[in-house]
């Protein structure tokens, strides 16, 4: 099977795209395009949603997990969106949680509320989504930071 490289490349002329207009299409610069295409870098979860779309192929195919061709798409299917909607999620519940963690303990408890409040009121009104429809991770530094010095102790212990 093909490469992502080899994909994007190949997808990118058979529309009739320049690297740049790519670019445009997706706005990124017209080096992000030739270094995915060259293959030592990939783009995020977003990106290739996007490039799905405007090249009109599935995710499988691009990333080349797969030789079976889909036709173009003429709107994107309720899948892909969800997708692009998660990616995107993913990104902005990232960013909020990195502002959180630098905001005073009486700020965190503020928004701490703010949540607990909006989870209440879509919870009466059946609105809550599935949990099984995302998967959070997230990695305090100060785990992290503890995780170390604890790690640090015990190589000195010995």
């Amino acid at each position: 099977m093909a490469t992502f490289a080899t994909r994007l490349k190949e997808l990118r002329l058979s529309n009739g795209y320049s690297q740049k207009q790519l670019a445009e299409q997706i706005e990124v610069t017209a080096q992000s395009v030739s270094l995915w295409e060259r293959g030592p870098r990939k783009p995020d979860n977003k990106t290739i949603g996007l490039l799905c779309f405007v090249l009109n192929c599935t995710k499988e195919y691009l990333l080349g997990l797969t030789d079976e061709y889909e036709p173009p798409m003429k709107d994107p299917t309720q899948e892909d969106l969800d997708w692009l909607a998660c990616a995107e999620d993913d990104e902005v519940l990232t960013g909020m949680a990195t502002q959180m963690c630098q905001l005073s303990a009486e700020m965190r408890e503020m928004v701490k509320a703010v949540i607990r409040q909006a989870y209440r009121l879509d919870k009466m009104n059946d609105r809550l989504i599935p949990i099984e429809d995302h998967v959070v991770r997230i990695t305090s530094s100060v785990l992290l930071r503890k995780d170390a010095k604890d790690d640090e102790a015990n190589n000195s212990s010995h």
